[in-house]
């Protein structure tokens, strides 16, 4: 006798269907907030203007993958193969957590601390084994600091990419110097997502 098997599950219920109209709508509605360049754009361009006076510093504010991303040079945070913030490194940090902690819309939001190197490897007399070590022990080194500066420690996370997601060539001296750098990056608001049901 020949088993019979389930109907596979429904996976998705067309929005026509007026008992998920409503839900559908949500749905679109959520979808194009999240995902709204210009509203990231928006963020960015405020958050430029309140951090003017530390982008002759380096600071960059831009839109990534539809994310807002504070991007901090390292050398002027950390010195070579360190992770100890230099006192130049610091104000500047300070000025960040300030301006977030100020601000209504982005004191309630989540940021991922980034740490990013160039491709030489850490060598044999660093206390760090590899460049995944070194940057992510500098994440969490400004993640501390933002926590001290009384930013909200739940919403905030550390991660180190080593040399894996480099802005530039690692072929010239300028290139291996952009992509050392520390970037606070906005969080998508994961309070808002629609349910799975």
């Amino acid at each position: 006798m020949a088993q019979q098997h389930p109907p596979p599950p429904q996976l998705a219920r067309p929005c026509s269907d007026a008992s998920t109209s409503a839900r559908c709508s949500r749905v679109r509605s959520h979808t194009r907030s999240v995902a709204d360049p210009a509203q990231m754009t928006d963020i960015a361009r405020t958050l430029r203007e309140k951090l003017a006076a530390l982008t002759k510093l380096g600071l960059t504010v831009t839109v990534r993958n539809n994310r807002m991303v504070i991007q901090l040079p390292g050398d002027v945070l950390f010195d070579s193969g360190k992770e100890t913030l230099k006192k130049e490194g610091e104000s500047i940090l300070l000025k960040v957590a300030e301006v977030i902690r100020n601000d209504a819309g982005l004191s309630s939001r989540s940021f991922q601390v980034a740490g990013h190197t160039d491709n030489v490897p850490t060598g044999k007399n660093s206390r760090f084994k590899s460049n995944w070590e070194l940057s992510s022990q500098r994440a969490l080194t400004v993640l501390d600091l933002m926590v001290k500066e009384g930013m909200d420690a739940k919403r905030l996370s550390a991660a180190g990419y080593a040399d894996v997601l480099p802005v530039a060539t690692n072929d010239t001296d300028d290139g291996k110097r952009q992509n050392r750098r520390i970037e606070i990056v906005l969080q998508p608001n994961i309070e808002d997502l629609p349910g799975i049901d």
